[in-house]
């Protein structure tokens, strides 16, 4: 994750994944320039959201990839399909959104 200040236009990178390789050989090229998740104060963590570019691209894939068994994979049986957006006549997919919810306890 990275955060840009709006006013210095100072850059913070933040470990998300501690397992992504690219990530690993970014801070052992450029040591002490990606902080850990840890440090990422609570009042930021209440403003991180998943970015809309990257869950369309994960939607779409899953479309196809959620299955693990080769023949219904091969036969494509159980391709799943974005449902299009109501709201418009275009036949466009549902855009992605956010939606801020309280998950129970």
């Amino acid at each position: 994750k990275a955060t840009v200040d709006a006013y210095t236009g100072e850059v913070k990178l933040y470990q998300w994944d501690t397992k992504d390789p690219v990530l690993k050989t970014w801070m052992k090229a450029f040591p002490d320039t990606v902080k850990s998740k840890q440090s990422i104060s609570p009042d930021l963590m209440a403003h991180l959201r998943y970015p809309q570019d990257l869950f369309k691209v994960q939607r779409e894939l899953l479309t196809r990839y959620h299955v693990k068994d080769a023949q219904t994979f091969l036969s494509g049986s159980e391709v799943w399909q974005v449902p299009d957006d109501p709201s418009n006549n275009s036949g466009s997919a549902v855009p992605p959104y956010y939606l801020s919810m309280k998950l129970p306890g």
